[in-house]
C-alpha cells in the first residue's frame, strides 16, 4: 500500500441546516442522499452546461460537508458560493490548514476498507477523516484534514502524487482544469456520468437542461479516452491528427510522457479501433487503451 500527499489541493467547508441542500442545488451530483464518510464527485456548471469547477465532496457530519479542489480556483470558487448563498443559513468558509492523501495501491488493486485503520496510528480520528474516492475504487482512499495528517506507519511506503496520476490516467478518471477545460469542457464527453459526478434523476441545478439533453438524445461527438505512446512523446496540448485531420488533444499526462488522456473524436476513435487507422500527437503513433471495466463506447451515427 502506498501513500501520496496531495499537492495543489486546497479545502471549503460547507456547514448549517440547510448546508446539504445548498450544495444539491448547484451541482451535477446527488449531494443530499450522501451519508456521513461518503465522499461523491461533482461538478459546477455555467447555465450553458460547462463546467466551471470539478469537485470532491466529503460529508463529515449530518451538517457539514468539506470540499475539495484545485488550489488556483479555490478563491472563485468561494465567492460564487458566498453569491448563490443569499439569506440562507449556511457557513461558507476557506479551510486555511487543509491537508490531503491518498492510501492506494500502484497497480490499481482496490484497497480493503477494513485494512485502513491498520495503517494509521492511534490518535484521535477527529483531526481527519478516511473515504473512498466515489469516482474508481482503484484510486484508493482519500485522508483529509482541516488541522493535522496523521503519519503513516514503517509499512505504508510514501511516494509521489504522480504514482497516483498513473493510475488515475489508466483508470480513465479526468480531474481538474487541464482536463477539464473551464468554461468549455461538458460532463459527458468526460464521461463523468460513469464516475457518479451526475445525476440524472435529481432536481434542478446549474446547467441540468443541457446536461440532460445531452444524455437522452446521446449528442456526444467526442470523449477523454487514455492514450499510449512511446516514452517522452505525450505532453499537455500536443495536438492529435487523423492524417491532416486535427481530431484531438493531449490533456493530461504522465511523468514518463508514455500515458495521457485525450480529448478525441469518437468517430476518429471508431476508425481507429475497426479499422486500425493510425492516429497521431505530434511525431508520435498512438493507441487509445479505453478500459475494459466502463461501459463500451457509443459512436455517433
Amino acid at each position: 500500500m502506498l501513500f501520496a500527499r496531495r499537492e495543489a489541493v486546497a479545502g471549503l467547508e460547507v456547514a448549517g441546516a440547510e448546508a446539504a441542500g445548498f450544495l444539491n442545488d448547484l451541482v451535477t451530483a446527488q449531494i443530499a442522499d450522501l451519508e456521513v464518510g461518503q465522499a461523491q464527485a461533482a461538478c459546477l456548471l455555467t447555465p450553458q452546461g460547462r463546467i466551471l469547477f470539478d469537485m470532491l465532496v466529503f460529508r463529515v457530519e449530518a451538517d457539514k460537508f468539506w470540499v475539495q479542489l484545485f488550489e488556483e480556483e479555490l478563491a472563485a470558487f468561494h465567492k460564487r458560493l458566498m453569491m448563490y448563498r443569499l439569506r440562507r443559513p449556511v457557513e461558507i468558509s476557506i479551510i486555511a490548514e487543509w491537508q490531503s492523501g491518498i492510501l492506494f495501491d500502484a497497480d490499481g488493486a482496490q484497497i480493503d476498507g477494513s485494512s485502513i485503520s491498520e495503517m494509521l496510528p492511534e490518535v484521535d480520528e477527529q483531526f481527519f477523516s478516511v473515504f473512498l474516492d466515489p469516482r474508481d475504487a482503484a484510486l484508493g482512499w482519500h485522508i483529509v484534514s482541516n488541522t493535522s495528517m496523521p503519519q503513516m506507519l514503517d509499512n505504508c511506503k510514501t511516494v509521489s502524487e504522480a504514482d497516483w496520476h498513473y493510475v488515475r490516467i489508466k483508470q480513465n478518471v479526468p480531474e481538474g482544469p487541464v482536463d477539464l477545460v473551464r468554461n468549455r469542457a461538458l460532463m459527458l464527453e468526460a464521461g463523468l456520468e460513469h464516475l457518479g459526478a451526475v445525476d440524472f434523476n435529481k432536481g434542478c441545478y446549474i446547467g441540468q437542461e443541457v446536461t440532460a439533453r445531452t444524455h437522452y438524445r446521446g449528442l456526444v461527438k467526442r470523449r477523454i479516452i487514455p492514450i499510449l505512446a512511446a516514452a517522452d512523446s505525450l505532453s499537455p496540448e500536443i495536438e492529435i491528427h487523423r492524417e491532416d485531420v486535427v481530431i484531438g488533444q493531449v490533456l493530461s499526462a504522465t511523468v514518463d510522457g508514455g500515458l495521457a488522456l485525450a480529448s478525441l473524436r469518437l468517430d476518429a476513435v471508431k476508425a481507429h479501433l475497426e479499422e486500425a487507422v493510425p492516429l497521431m500527437a505530434g511525431d508520435a503513433e498512438i493507441r487509445v487503451v479505453y478500459p475494459g471495466h466502463l461501459p463500451s463506447l457509443k459512436f455517433p451515427e
